[in-house]
């Protein structure tokens, strides 16, 4: 199995039919700050154009041993060279943001439950509240 491992290029290759020049200049700049976080899971991506040129939010997932659920993270590269971030993780949240800024900025915000602050039926509902989803 180890000699048919393909690379990353030629898995973006496969996935793509090509490999675009967009992808490969963000690549370059993107996987380096992807490595950085060992403690997830990357998972998708998605790529978003408008008029100021869009650029690239990369999804993943961060495992929380104390209760087997999973906290999202979500990076954004915009095409300007800054990054934002969404998180779910009350304990890596600030990790995320001194990885990113090296500690300098704004700092970070607590994520909020949509269903404490929105009066909508469809929403992820803890196990404690009726009608929990999962």
């Amino acid at each position: 199995m180890r000699g048919t491992t393909k690379t990353m290029k030629q898995r973006r290759q496969t996935a793509n039919g090509k490999l675009s020049l967009g992808a490969r200049k963000f690549g370059r700049h993107i996987e380096p700050i992807l490595r950085r976080f060992k403690f997830v899971v990357w998972d998708r991506f998605s790529v978003w154009r408008d008029k100021e040129g869009g650029g690239i939010g990369v999804y993943g997932w961060i495992k929380r041993p104390q209760d087997s659920y999973q906290d999202f993270i979500a990076l954004y590269f915009f095409k300007d060279g800054t990054i934002s971030y969404d998180t779910s993780s009350a304990k890596y949240s600030l990790t995320i943001f001194k990885i990113l800024n090296g500690g300098r900025g704004y700092g970070h915000s607590r994520c909020k439950r949509v269903e404490d602050y929105f009066d909508v039926k469809n929403t992820i509902r803890l196990a404690a509240t009726p009608g929990y989803m999962r």
